[in-house]
């Protein structure tokens, strides 16, 4: 029995169970109730809401007693507080039961726990009937589905009155889950899966991922194929299905032997054209073949006729194919093709041969053997490719023009030496200066300038002191004393120009005294013999003395001691001589010697004069006129002067003029009756020069030419030269004015004239003046060969046959070697299509002729053939291989790839594979001869240790729903990526997830790590009802 009572203050009605005396549940009502009635059959609560809110007071809220919910409220009047009556009770109704129930879950997978809670009216009893012949009487039950199905649960109440029932329906769906004995081998592997699935499912579905299926429950399966299959493996239990995927579960290797490629060629070597008939020897039933001639073409027959146009070396490739893989043999160079005729002949002229610059030459090519290219180089580093070509030469310069004409057979190349004769037409620059001082004591700094015209581009000068310049204007400082002779040299491109200016500066430097020579001897008479001491008393620190006794003899002593062995009276001199110069006296009859019974005389010696002098000016340009005076003592009466040009007087003050320039020595002889006096002063007097030398200019007639070419040259020099000195750059020179001359050879010549007189010299040098080109012909080269095919070793004699007198020859075999002999013999070691080459030389040229493909050289030996094993071939990652070289054929060198991007060129490897799949190996073997590579198809399978798996909790229920994956993944992943069928994702391990809309969702788990990948997909995996 239930008690409802109005709380006006909460606005609710409170229902009190009237056994426990506890209030069981607060209903919401109007504002402010306040009064309450109950219909008589007790199934309504009428609730007057008395308070002044519009749309909560002024009401009546009506309760059903059933669901204690508030199902009408009616509009009342004016603060409504209670009921005025009850209405009088019907008369009794008998209550029916009305069946109703609910259950936590409507679907799920195997085994499904499902919570039904009873929510029927009026049951006194209670039978649930749960679809798979389970029953229960408890009104409220948990029960557990085992096998997949749609099961209709039927509840059933009743009471005295009756019974009233009610179904709903259940979907059990079956887990799949399942195994394999293996998951690698090698073909054909035989796998046995296991159904490991929950729910008792009715029918079973695998795809095997090769195209084949099976209904089995427990099939097994065999493949064929090397591959990486995946597996599917799907249930159905009375139209539910459910299905899981494993991808890349089972990993088949290749367990047959492929193709071996062999094959034979005849014949193997000829002359083109060449028709080779190719025959197939491969052997494991190939049933595909290509072939790759080494030209260009192909072919997918079993034995082609392939026919060879070119010479050449071509190198032959069978691949053969079946399902179980490839082989490809390589022979290198095994179809050798020679040439069946000879290359062309090049022959050229040219129009005009020889002139002055820019000389335009038109070419004409005459080669025989009818060449399709033409290389012309002009000798100034430019080329052409026409036939016949016009080109300009813009500089002087002797030219040698080479032509290569060529075509598929070979080629030959002439080269005319010397064969284009430029004449240049540049100018000489003139050469002149100009300096300031040209006089002066030392130290004299001059200014030099340059003063050349013809516009010079370098300078050269010398100074007369040994030392030069390549100034423009130099400054330039004399130091000591002398007559200096200055050259410049002016060049340019037309040549150079060299002017001397002879005795240019006159620099004086400090006077040094000369000596004041005075002596006397003790004693002066006596007998024979009468040794007589000498001693110097001269003055002006000499540091030479010469002594002549007057009796033939002399001395260099400063004091000597002479004796005189017979009777006479003796002139005595002295010369002292210093650096300022040098002075003699002579004292005559200065020493008397008797006989030995004679009577000495008593000698008294008079004074001999004592030389001076000076002279006004010492230095000056020419023509320099200077006045000498005497400044003697000891009363000379005799003078005589000699003024070092070759001029002297007997005056006692004369005047003299120098009109060379030079340095110049003057000496003055005082003489009296007792002796004489000379003085010398050493470079007394200094003239320099200022008369300008030649100017050198000559012209040539003619120029250019061929040998012998006669030239006859004009001196237009300038300035009254007196001499002329010509070189003509051939080793020849002459001193004539007006030469001829013949060039002989041909060549560039330089011509340097030289004209000079008595002021000094001017050189004009014109480079390449004279162009001298050949007339002779160059050698033609031609061979012959004695074998120009065979096996190797071959040795072939070569034989020259040119003509026109070769003095060299240069043959180049092909191979990288060459020889300098005229008939060589020449061993080749290999095979291959050899090109050789002549180059003839002689004085006049060189002719060289090359033979495309003119030796070919074929093979004496096999090419290997590849072949190995490996072990383990397959098995869990990482796995380690040894792989065993078994070819045959001596091969020289190995090239293995693994097929995971690694590789090796030791013989036998051992290789880690560290992740899983299905690999195909190669191996190419080589030697010298060729190739041959195997491949094996799908050869390593590496399985996963990885296994991907997981589960959910709960894999059902309402939205929304929230459900928990548990990774349970073997093989140590480190990364995992799930995606739930509503477009969500998730890398974490555990994830939780929720669903927010009804349907059936397919999850996926890829997980990861350095090793493998492994996945696992779940369709229709969570069911989520509303």
């Amino acid at each position: 029995t239930k008690i409802y009572v109005a709380n006006e203050r909460s606005n609710n009605v409170s229902i009190i169970d009237s056994e426990t005396k506890n209030v069981t549940a607060a209903i919401k009502v109007g504002r402010s109730p306040y009064g309450i009635a109950v219909t008589p059959d007790g199934t309504k609560v009428y609730v007057a809401n008395c308070g002044n809110n519009e749309n909560l007071g002024k009401t009546i809220s009506i309760i059903d007693t059933a669901t204690n919910r508030v199902i009408a409220t009616e509009k009342a009047g004016f603060s409504p507080v209670a009921f005025g009556q009850f209405m009088a009770p019907l008369p009794a109704q008998p209550s029916f039961p009305a069946a109703n129930f609910s259950s936590n879950l409507t679907a799920g997978y195997a085994p499904l726990s499902v919570q039904f809670t009873d929510f029927s009216r009026n049951a006194e009893g209670w039978k649930w009937d749960f679809g798979d012949g389970s029953s229960s009487a408890h009104q409220n039950q948990v029960y557990t589905y085992s096998r997949a199905g749609n099961y209709n649960v039927t509840l059933k109440v009743n009471n005295k009155n009756g019974t009233d029932s009610k179904l709903a329906t259940i979907i059990v769906l079956a887990q799949p889950v399942f195994s394999a004995s293996q998951v690698s081998g090698k073909t054909p592997l035989s796998v046995s899966f296991t159904d490991q699935s929950t729910g008792s499912p009715a029918e079973w579905n695998w795809t095997f991922g090769d195209g084949t299926y099976s209904t089995e429950k427990n099939p097994v399966h065999i493949y064929k194929k090397p591959g990486r299959y995946p597996v599917t493996l799907t249930l159905n239990e009375t139209g539910n299905r459910t299905a899981v995927t494993k991808s890349g579960y089972i990993i088949v290797s290749n367990g047959f032997e492929t193709p071996v490629a062999a094959f034979s060629a005849s014949p193997s070597s000829g002359k083109a054209p060449l028709a080779v008939k190719f025959t197939d020897e491969s052997t494991g039933a190939p049933t595909s073949r290509k072939w790759n001639f080494g030209d260009g073409t192909r072919s997918t027959a079993e034995n082609p006729t392939h026919t060879y146009d070119k010479a050449g070396l071509y190198t032959v490739t069978l691949t053969v194919s079946n399902e179980k893989g490839s082989n490809t043999l390589t022979k290198s160079s095994y179809i050798i093709v020679s040439n069946a005729l000879n290359g062309p002949v090049a022959s050229f002229s040219a129009s005009p041969a020889s002139g002055k610059a820019p000389l335009s030459v038109s070419f004409t090519g005459q080669g025989k053997g009818a060449p399709t290219e033409w290389k012309w180089s002009f000798g100034d580093g430019n080329t052409s490719t026409d036939k016949n070509p016009v080109y300009t030469f813009n500089k002087s310069g002797l030219y040698s023009v080479k032509l290569t004409a060529s075509n598929e057979k070979g080629s030959n190349t002439l080269t005319k030496s010397s064969y284009i004769a430029v004449a240049g037409i540049s100018n000489t620059p003139v050469a002149s200066f100009s300096a300031s001082p040209v006089t002066g004591n030392a130290p004299l700094t001059v200014s030099f300038t340059d003063r050349s015209t013809g516009s010079p581009a370098s300078w050269k000068w010398y100074f007369g002191d040994e030392t030069n310049s390549t100034e423009r204007n130099p400054v330039h400082t004399y130091n000591e004393s002398g007559l200096y002779s200055v050259t410049l040299t002016a060049g340019g491109a037309g040549g150079t120009n060299s002017l001397t200016k002879t005795g240019f500066i006159a620099v004086s430097g400090p006077l040094f005294s000369t000596p004041v020579t005075s002596f006397s001897a003790s004693p002066v008479t006596g007998k024979a013999p009468l040794t007589v001491s000498f001693t110097d008393q001269s003055k002006g620190s000499p540091d030479t003395w010469k002594w002549s006794f007057g009796d033939g003899n002399d001395s260099t002593e400063k004091n000597p001691v002479h004796t005189y062995n017979k009777e006479g009276n003796y002139t005595v001199a002295l010369t002292t001589t210093s650096q300022g110069g040098s002075n003699r006296v002579q004292i005559s009859r200065y020493i008397s010697v008797t006989s030995e019974n004679s009577i000495v005389p008593q000698k008294t010696v008079d004074a001999v004069p004592v030389t001076a002098f000076s002279a006004t000016p010492a230095i000056g340009s020419v023509p320099l006129t200077v006045s000498f005076k005497d400044q003697s003592t000891g009363a000379p009466t005799a003078w005589k002067w000699t003024f070092g040009d070759g001029g002297n007087s007997t005056e006692k003050n004369p005047v003299h003029t120098y009109n060379k320039a030079g340095k110049y020595n003057v000496t003055l002889t005082a003489s009296n009756a007792n002796g004489n006096n000379a003085l010398t002063k050493t470079g007394y007097i200094l003239v320099s020069g200022v008369s300008d030398a030649p100017l050198s200019r000559f012209s040539a007639s003619p120029t250019s030419g061929k040998a012998p070419l006669t030239v006859s040259f004009t001196d237009q020099s300038t300035g009254a030269p007196a001499a002329w000195r010509w070189t003509f750059g051939d080793g020849s020179g002459s001193r004539e004015k007006n030469p001829v001359h013949t060039y002989n050879e041909s060549g560039q010549y330089t011509v340097t004239l030289t004209a000079s007189n008595a002021n000094g010299s001017n050189a004009l040098t014109k480079s390449r003046y004279i162009v001298v080109s050949s007339t002779q012909s160059g050698p033609v080269a031609n061979f012959s060969a004695s074998h120009v095919t065979g096996k190797a070793p071959l040795t072939v004699s070569f034989t020259d046959q040119s003509t026109g007198a070769p003095d060299s020859w240069k043959w180049a075999f092909g191979d990288g070697n060459n020889s300098i002999e005229k008939n060589p013999v020449y061993t080749y070691n290999k095979t291959g299509l050899y090109s050789v080459t002549l180059a003839v030389s002689n004085e006049n040229g060189s002719n060289s002729l090359t033979r495309t493909g003119y030796i070919a050289v074929s093979d004496a030996l096999n090419t290997p053939v590849s072949s190995f094993s490996a072990s383990p071939s397959s098995g869990n990652v990482p796995l380690t291989v040894s792989f065993t070289d078994q070819s045959t054929g001596a091969p020289g060198s190995w090239r293995w790839t693994f097929g995971d991007g690694s590789n090796s060129t030791e013989k036998n490897p051992v290789h880690i594979y560290n992740k899983s799949g299905l690999y195909s190996v190669a191996l190419t073997t080589s030697n010298e001869n060729g190739s041959n590579s195997l491949t094996r198809t799908g050869y390593i399978a590496v399985s996963n240790s990885l296994t991907a798996a997981f589960s959910a909790s709960p894999a059902s229920g309402s939205e929304p729903l929230t459900v928990s994956f548990i990774d349970k993944s073997t093989g140590s992943p480190d990364a995992w990526r799930w995606t739930f069928g509503d477009g969500g994702s998730s890398t974490e391990k555990n994830p939780v997830y929720t669903y927010n809309r009804t349907g059936q969702y397919t999850v996926s788990l890829t997980v990861n790590n350095s090793e493998s990948t492994s996945s696992e997909t779940r369709s229709r995996y969570i069911i989520v009802s509303k």
